[in-house]
This record gives C-alpha cells, structure tokens and sequence, in this order.
C-alpha cells in the first residue's frame, strides 16, 4: 500500500467534486488494481490515497465482490473519455471466469 497514488484535496468538503474531476484517471487507477488484484487473487485492493496537508483522508478501496460493477463504471467513464484500448481491456477482464 505504500505505492499507492496519492492525490491532496484542500477541503474534506471537496472530495466529491474531486472525484468527479478527475474520473478518468481514476478509473485507470482503478482498472489497474482490479486487474492485480485478480492477478494476486486478493479480496480488496487499495487504489490511491487521499490527503489533506499531511494528514490522511481515505484510502479508496475495491473489494472483490464489488469488482464487476466498479468495471462497468470505469467502462462507462472511459467509454465518454473515448478511451477505447482502456474499454477493450474492460470488457475482456469482465468476461475473466475470476470474476464469477
């Protein structure tokens, strides 16, 4: 977990639109976790940090049973971006009998 990417908000009250900001990115993170995870057959697999100043804010997590809904979020908002090579590698992970 300490590899994590860490991102700094000014304000707890700004997280929602940070993640709205930023969802692109955060979907690659998160399709990127979703695949180790599956690789190293865990249950959850931290994405990225969250921090105000230097204090922590949250550790934003995907659990295993939430992995298939995660990636159609991701699909959809990388489907929007025109990510298209990031979609392609969605909809093969989403077909992965790990998932099942």
């Amino acid at each position: 977990m300490d590899n994590l990417p860490e991102f700094e908000i000014a304000d707890p009250s700004e997280m929602r639109a940070f993640l709205d900001e930023n969802k692109i990115q955060i979907s690659m993170l998160t399709l990127d976790a979703v695949k180790k995870a599956l690789d190293s057959d865990l249950l959850y697999m931290p994405v990225m940090r969250i921090k105000m100043g230097d204090l922590p804010l949250a550790v934003i997590t995907v659990k295993r049973e939430h992995f298939d809904t995660t990636l159609q979020k991701c699909l959809d908002n990388l489907q929007e971006a025109e990510e298209y090579e990031a979609c392609a590698e969605i909809v093969k992970l989403m077909k992965d009998e790990r998932l099942k």
